[in-house]
């Protein structure tokens, strides 16, 4: 692949202060089919149900404690320093219970063809 000035590498700080900010996105050109932000949510915050529909998802949990409602059935308690893993096609939610910020870094992607 070559590099044009549409799609090119990049560096992005992580020093955000907004509950949400893209980092590299189709909707920008900065990637070519994933989607990744930044999210910051304050104590007691939730990002909001929603679905990975036919993407998968992966969680960087940087900072603070909270907690993965999955399916509105199952929820899982994480800290910082963890990866979570989320399959396509799953509703779910993250919620802020720690004291603090829980800062996160997202990843989805296309579920590639076999």
């Amino acid at each position: 692949m070559k590099f044009t000035d549409k799609l090119a590498p990049k560096v992005v700080r992580l020093d955000f202060d907004e509950k949400y900010t893209r980092l590299f996105s189709t909707k920008n050109n900065t990637a070519l089919s994933c989607r990744s932000g930044c999210v910051i949510l304050r104590e007691d915050e939730s990002i909001g149900e929603h679905s990975t529909d036919s993407a998968e998802e992966l969680l960087i949990i940087l900072n603070g404690k909270g907690e993965l409602f999955i399916e509105k059935s199952e929820k899982l308690n994480f800290e910082k320093n963890v990866a979570i893993y989320i399959p396509p096609n799953t509703i779910h939610d993250i919620k802020n219970v720690g004291r603090g910020i829980l800062k996160y870094i997202f990843f989805s992607c296309p579920v590639a063809k076999r």
